[in-house]
């Protein structure tokens, strides 16, 4: 059997905690989505008809998004390491990235860009270089 897109993502949204422990107390009222909701019907009945395919799809895509948070957190902190090398006593925690950044070597400044570069719009969710 194919596996199904809308059962899959159902998956994927579903704490996975709380379906083991509704199996073992034979409670479907104990599972809950990630954001701690319970499941809607169709979501509760995506979760309860899931085939071995639907859940080998959705770990594959939580091996994607987990590769994803890896490749994010590694430039994060590489980002972070230049911002610190540049950082002084006298900064306060709003000092602006663009002000930190002007003070890097050349060579410093050329990883700082590809860095952003590479991340693109993912590190303008936690910081913008105008800030």
């Amino acid at each position: 059997m194919v596996n199904r897109p809308d059962v899959v993502l159902t998956l994927v949204d579903t704490d996975l905690s709380t379906m083991v422990t509704a199996m073992q107390a034979k409670d479907r009222g104990l599972i809950r989505m990630q954001d701690g909701s319970t499941p809607t019907a169709v979501q509760l009945e995506h979760i309860l008809s899931a085939t071995a395919e639907d859940l080998e799809a959705a770990k594959d895509m939580w091996k994607l998004h987990m590769e994803q948070v890896e490749y994010e957190l590694d430039h994060q902190l590489r980002i972070n390491a230049l911002v610190d090398k540049y950082r002084r006593e006298s900064d306060g925690a709003k000092t602006p990235l663009r002000v930190l950044a002007s003070r890097m070597t050349p060579e410093d400044r050329s990883e700082w860009d590809r860095l952003w570069d590479e991340l693109g719009d993912v590190i303008a969710m936690t910081g913008s270089a105008d800030q």
